[in-house]
């Protein structure tokens, strides 16, 4: 988050897919307010008592929050549900979020020694690459975080040190940007439609004038 969005605690963030909510005490150490939410039941009953509160039994597709009650979402359940339900779980993201998502789910061109190490696809029921998931991100509000190649480097050190010992997840730095997604607001979403319908119409002119010339050259 201080690397993508410049960004430093405090702030407040949601796990979602985050199981017992262990993942929350971490947050909590490093000032950051965390929330989680999990689907299973089962899972969820094992979450200390200290942590119930801020970790909710709940489904991603209908989030129990308010409309950007959450600064950031840190998400790694979306390949877990069947395709037919994944973008209405991204607009769920998208309406609970103030700045961004990082994608964290699994993905089919993650490198084969990980998947096949940790067994990563079992159980997954939507499997696409980090290209195929950002066309979704991208149709559901969301833009590409606008990250540097530095940026990209420096994110790229963050992920690798925290595999240390361990196959690497992604393929290179370069796969990076597919993980971070800043919400498009509803301001600057007018102002890419008012620009997309003046470049239309710029082009609809541009189209009448050639033709108006062709005809006039060959009024045949």
């Amino acid at each position: 988050m201080r690397e993508i969005w410049k960004k430093k605690p405090p702030y407040r963030l949601l796990d979602v897919g985050s199981a017992s909510g262990l993942t929350l005490k971490e947050f909590q150490k490093l000032g950051v307010e965390a929330w989680g939410v999990e689907k299973s039941a089962h899972i969820h009953r094992r979450t200390p008592a200290a942590l119930r509160r801020r970790n909710v039994l709940g489904d991603v597709r209908s989030l129990p929050f308010e409309s950007d009650f959450f600064d950031f979402a840190y998400e790694t359940c979306l390949c877990y549900l069947p395709p037919r339900d994944v973008e209405q779980a991204i607009r769920e993201l998208h309406r609970v979020v103030k700045v961004g998502v990082y994608f964290g789910g699994i993905t089919s061109d993650m490198t084969r020694e990980v998947i096949e190490e940790h067994d990563l696809l079992y159980e997954v029921q939507t499997v696409m690459t980090l290209w195929q998931w950002s066309e979704l991100f991208l149709k559901n509000g969301f833009r590409l975080a606008s990250v540097s190649p530095q940026s990209l480097e420096r994110v790229w050190r963050i992920e690798t040190k925290a595999n240390e010992g361990d196959f690497p997840w992604y393929t290179g730095a370069d796969a990076m940007r597919f993980c971070f997604y800043t919400k498009i607001r509803q301001d600057e979403e007018a102002e890419l439609h008012v620009r997309l319908a003046l470049r239309s119409a710029t082009m609809s002119s541009s189209a009448i004038l050639f033709c108006t010339a062709r005809i006039v050259r060959d009024p045949g």
